[in-house]
């Protein structure tokens, strides 16, 4: 289960970078290069990141929330699932 579901979040992240990359040479109406989660949600980005008190759990989330591209996140979920697949054994 943890190996489809990284495969399919690789896959996502990778579709998700390659329309944003095609939407910089494009310039079409919608942008796509600067998708981040806090593009789809600024309420929710806003009030995760300041749920913490800590200073370094707010930049953390910050960079998260507001600087990395939603492909790279989708990728990185995958390659987490990924490692996850390889140590558990599914029945």
């Amino acid at each position: 289960m943890f190996s489809k579901l990284g495969i399919f979040s690789l896959f996502a992240g990778f579709f998700v970078w390659l329309l944003g990359a095609l939407s910089g040479f494009i310039k079409g109406e919608t942008d796509l290069t600067d998708l981040t989660l806090s593009s789809i949600s600024e309420e929710i980005a806003a009030s995760a990141v300041d749920a913490f008190s800590s200073q370094t759990v707010q930049k953390m989330l910050y960079t998260i929330f507001y600087d990395v591209h939603l492909g790279v996140i989708l990728a990185g979920i995958g390659l987490v699932f990924i490692v996850i697949s390889m140590f558990i054994k599914e029945y």
